[in-house]
């Protein structure tokens, strides 16, 4: 027979204790930092421990990221005119494009200028804006022994229902999903590479750029000392002269026109402190639009610029450059 529940329970049996606290004890070989896990753990800052490097890198942020922002503001101002030049004029005639980039020309070429306006704030930009992220990564790594950056706990999934941006790892917008109303989504850049997309359009745009000087401004003035043959017939020589000028400059016109809409808009975004999705959203279209114009206007000049009417000589000075740049 099976005793019942109350025969294996004797109350006479149970004595009445007092409660007394119980100590643990933590193994001190177990490792809190064990890779079974993808939480970083939060270690505590002693600022008594910091060395002068550390301080001094501390104290040099605020002032690279000064000199990133003016020196944008300051590049703006030559590449908004050089861009309305380039993008506005082919869509109406040849002879205007040109109009407006001897415009440009006088404004931004002159020897007290270009240098500053240029060269000077581009480099300062550049140079400022890596210097900033390696900083990071140095005290990051100090901090926390990883060099990626640490990771917010933001509701991204629920970010659809509020009027904010959640942060800048997830973009402008926080993706193309945030047109239809499916919350934002942290980029490619950021999970992949560690970096925001402002920052990684930056990194794109910097070898884009350097060939487009060195293919416009750098090598003539190198071999000649001058570029003022430089016109539009010249990018209609180049996308149309052989099968690998033709590729090399589709690809560079077309990726430097969006990337740097991107990057200046959302620049601009940034340094505004513009959160709002509703604001950011028109900052977006704008950059779809001015985009959409900037590669109509590549595909216009391959097409409308009449070189049959180019003088031999000139036509020969178009030929030396593609050579010397190994496009022939």
């Amino acid at each position: 027979m099976i005793s019942s529940t109350n025969d294996l329970w004797n109350d006479s049996e149970l004595t009445r204790v007092s409660p007394q606290p119980v100590s643990l004890q933590v193994p001190t070989a177990v490792n809190t930092s064990s890779t079974t896990t993808n939480e970083e753990p939060e270690l505590p800052i002693n600022k008594g421990e910091k060395s002068v490097l550390y301080n001094t890198l501390t104290k040099l942020t605020p002032f690279l990221q000064t000199a990133q922002k003016y020196s944008s503001i300051t590049f703006s101002v030559f590449a908004t005119i050089h861009g309305i030049g380039v993008t506005v004029g082919p869509l109406i005639s040849t002879s205007f494009t040109n109009e407006l980039i001897s415009l440009g020309r006088e404004i931004y070429q002159s020897s007290s200028i270009e240098w500053w306006l240029v060269w000077g704030s581009l480099t300062v930009h550049v140079v400022s804006g890596v210097a900033l992220r390696n900083i990071r990564q140095i005290l990051r790594k100090w901090n926390y022994g990883d060099t990626q950056p640490r990771k917010k706990v933001v509701d991204l999934s629920s970010s659809k229902d509020s009027t904010k941006v959640p942060d800048e790892n997830s973009g402008l917008i926080g993706g193309v999903q945030s047109y239809f109303g499916l919350g934002a989504k942290r980029s490619f850049s950021f999970k992949n590479l560690g970096m925001t997309p402002l920052q990684f359009s930056g990194y794109l745009l910097v070898p884009l750029v350097s060939y487009h000087s060195i293919q416009t401004r750098i090598l003539p003035l190198f071999l000649e000392g001058d570029s003022s043959y430089i016109t539009i017939e010249y990018i209609t020589y180049l996308l149309n002269h052989s099968l690998l000028a033709s590729v090399t400059n589709w690809i560079l016109y077309p990726s430097l026109t969006i990337l740097a809409t991107y990057h200046t808009i959302f620049g601009l975004c940034r340094w505004l402190g513009v959160k709002d999705r509703s604001l950011r959203k028109i900052a977006a279209h704008s950059i779809n639009l001015i985009s959409l114009i900037g590669v109509l206007a590549v595909w216009n000049v391959s097409k409308r610029a009449n070189l049959l009417g180019m003088p031999e000589f000139v036509l020969r000075k178009f030929e030396y450059y593609v050579v010397r740049l190994g496009l022939y």
